[in-house]
């Protein structure tokens, strides 16, 4: 039953990605551990720059990162990218936080190389976990915006029992999976020590972890921290709330 869900689940995702409706230019930056990653820059505001982090499986180009890029682009510069093992970026991603860490910080020390005055966040599941390392990681970021963040990686179905199935599954809709796991700091773990910039979890009706998990996982957050239950939202969608994650944009970039 895990596995169907799994298939289920790789079958939406692929009739859901979306092309860009607007002005974007591309470019790829590489990690210190040599990972070319695939980046998308979209708007013009010199001064404030939002980045958008997707979650696990679905890379860039799903409808939802799509959407809210292209609304925030109104208003700031964006830049989306596709975490290494994903999209058009190379390596592969290996279960953990270790690598997509690596990724968001050199996304984030490139962009900040473009001289913006402000720099947000807005990361989706695995995205918003690594958005969250590299803050507690004294890396500057002035806002962050987390959609159903894990408080810890949760378990992919079949990936102990059934893995070269899981790894076919998961390579149809895009993702190349790797051999290891990496241990890596989780999100309740330096959820504490996450500096006093303004946060704003974003949490569906329906998520990966029981909603006692989430709240204790939020009672750990430093201040000033915001959090929204989506009513109908499953995990990292935004099920029509994009425009409240612009509105608060506004207020805390």
């Amino acid at each position: 039953m895990r596995m169907l869900a799994l298939l289920r689940a790789g079958i939406y995702i692929r009739k859901n990605k979306k092309k860009l409706a607007i002005e974007f230019s591309s470019y790829k930056i590489t990690t210190a551990d040599g990972v070319t990653i695939h980046c998308t820059l979209m708007g013009n505001n010199p001064e404030r720059c939002v980045i958008i982090a997707h979650p696990f499986g679905v890379g860039s180009m799903y409808k939802d990162i799509v959407a809210l890029s292209e609304l925030l682009s109104d208003e700031f510069s964006v830049v989306s990218f596709d975490f290494r093992g994903h999209g058009k970026s190379g390596g592969v991603y290996n279960l953990g936080f270790a690598g997509v860490h690596i990724d968001m910080k050199t996304v984030l020390d490139d962009v900040r190389k473009r001289d913006f005055k402000k720099v947000a966040i807005v990361g989706f599941s695995l995205g918003a976990a690594a958005a969250l390392l590299c803050a507690s990681d004294a890396i500057l970021v002035d806002a962050l915006v987390c959609v159903g963040c894990p408080p810890r990686l949760p378990e992919l179905p079949g990936m102990h029992k059934q893995k070269l199935i899981s790894r076919m599954l998961l390579r149809m809709i895009g993702v190349r999976l790797g051999d290891k796991v990496e241990p890596y700091p989780s999100p309740e773990e330096i959820a504490s020590i996450l500096p006093p910039i303004p946060k704003f979890f974003i949490f569906g009706e329906i998520e990966v972890f029981p909603r006692d998990v989430i709240e204790t996982f939020y009672s750990k957050v430093s201040e000033p921290k915001e959090i929204l239950y989506a009513p109908g939202a499953w995990h990292a969608s935004l099920e029509g709330n994009e425009i409240l994650i612009r509105e608060w944009l506004e207020r805390n970039l």
